[in-house]
């Protein structure tokens, strides 16, 4: 329960970012931008829905299955997100640069959560 709970409040982060980011610079008039990182945002949403599912199966499965798992997932993400880089290069009105930004959102987010949860418990 306490996995479902961390999954759902990481998720919970991302959008709340995403949705204030995306906002601002389509405020701003960076529509550019706008397209861009919300192309990465999303596909960081991906990202991190595939990595869930797949270390959720991994755990059923014997050790070496599930490093082989682990192993190909890693390689379906990877291939993901080149595509996903390749897609913004070729859009007309996608700022390449702002899908990095918004790839890179899931670690931001998780590391806002581990420095929060560091604070919270004194570490």
């Amino acid at each position: 329960m306490e996995t479902f709970f961390s999954i759902r409040r990481t998720l919970t982060g991302l959008f709340v970012w995403g949705t204030c980011f995306t906002a601002l610079t389509w405020a701003a008039g960076a529509e550019d931008w706008a397209r861009g990182f919300l192309l990465g945002w999303l596909g960081s949403l991906v990202y991190y829905l595939l990595l869930c599912r797949r270390v959720q199966k991994a755990v059923d499965l014997p050790m070496a299955q599930a490093v082989r798992s682990m192993r190909v997932g890693w390689l379906v993400r990877l291939i993901f997100l080149v595509l996903l880089l390749l897609l913004s290069l070729k859009v007309q009105g996608v700022s390449f640069w702002a899908s990095v930004v918004g790839l890179f959102s899931l670690q931001g987010v998780l590391f806002l959560f581990f420095v929060f949860f560091a604070v919270k418990r004194g570490l």
